[in-house]
């Protein structure tokens, strides 16, 4: 495989501001981009984003390879116009986030709440040439291997990239696997305390629950650590039977958001973090992923960033629970950072 020419596409779409999708499948060493440039094409596979909930700014999207790469290589530069000036969000200072964290543990004092998971931004500015986002991609596939590691860039969502750990829902040959992820620790240091225990559990019962109303047959693993980059995480592993593709997307729909970007209840976690969050998550928090005519590979959007010519947002979050200590909190989110700063940095 041609890594440099994945390099190239990749920051080719972004010069010419098109739409496109990269993937890289998690233990795999196999690349897929594809750009479109004719908004009314349609085609039986391809690229779904989906936001942490939808709504007039927000909404579903679906890239389709119009063009192989080999094919957009050879076109030469598109003038496209999706890619922009950056936003006018600001980073979420230490005192804001302690603040929203103290609010969002008073509700679990109430019992309204046993888990909500509190997200933060971080916005930095750069000058052209500063950052080669293609590069950035590319490590990324290296240095995670694990991960599903992507970019994409539409009208609707503007460009991201990312190397998410957390599976939502895979499905092929009449079998749905999914994740319950949570807890976070850097990799290989301490034990697991009894709030990220907890945390866990909260999150496995859910997805548990979930497949038990529908009625499906599952097994679900021990619990284990998952490696993640700098970081590791608590997972307890799914595999469901499930008869065919409307009800795996059923599953999928249920599941979305899971408790490890809302929380528990999740309709209740959705609203306050609505009410206390400064900002925006569009598709922070939402899922993303291949699709085909008979099964598709979904992955929650984490461990991920926007970006424009001028600036990109990285987004950080992580689960609170009754026992969670603000300041902690916040060093946690500061390791999850690393995992894109580092790659970012080693570009610069």
């Amino acid at each position: 495989m041609d890594i440099n020419k994945y390099r190239n596409a990749i920051n080719q779409a972004i010069e010419d501001g098109v739409c496109f999708f990269f993937y890289r499948m998690p233990d795999t060493d196999v690349f897929s981009f594809g750009v479109q440039t004719d908004d009314t094409f349609v085609s039986s596979t391809g690229f779904k984003i989906v936001p942490f909930v939808e709504s007039s700014k927000s909404t579903v999207v679906k890239i389709y390879a119009e063009h192989s790469i080999d094919e957009y290589l050879r076109m030469g530069h598109i003038h496209g116009k999706f890619f922009q000036d950056g936003c006018q969000q600001t980073s979420t200072s230490y005192e804001d986030y302690i603040k929203s964290a103290e609010q969002t543990i008073r509700l679990f004092e109430t019992g309204e709440l046993r888990k909500m998971v509190l997200s933060r931004i971080l916005v930095r500015s750069y000058q052209k040439g500063d950052i080669d986002w293609g590069t950035v991609v590319i490590n990324l596939t290296l240095k995670y291997p694990h991960a599903f590691v992507f970019a994409f860039c539409s009208p609707e969502t503007g460009a991201w990239l990312g190397a998410s750990p957390e599976i939502l829902g895979r499905y092929h040959d009449s079998v749905f696997s999914t994740m319950a992820l949570a807890g976070t620790k850097p990799t290989g240091k301490g034990v697991w305390t009894e709030k990220e225990e907890k945390e866990q559990d909260y999150v496995s019962s859910y997805i548990s629950n979930i497949i038990e109303r529908y009625g499906f047959d599952y097994k679900m693993s021990e619990k284990h650590t998952r490696c993640a980059g700098n970081v590791e995480h608590l997972c307890n592993d799914f595999l469901v039977n499930v008869p065919d593709l409307k009800n795996a997307m059923a599953l999928v729909n249920s599941l979305h958001p899971t408790p490890a970007l809302a929380g528990i209840p999740k309709e209740s976690a959705i609203r306050h973090i609505q009410q206390i969050e400064r900002h925006s998550r569009t598709f922070y928090g939402g899922y993303l992923g291949p699709f085909t005519t008979d099964g598709f590979d979904f992955f929650v959007n984490l461990r991920s960033l926007s970006f424009s010519s001028n600036n990109y947002v990285l987004y950080i979050g992580g689960g609170l629970t009754i026992d969670s200590v603000p300041e902690k909190e916040w060093g946690e989110t500061q390791q999850k950072a690393q995992t894109l700063l580092d790659v970012i940095n080693d570009n610069q």
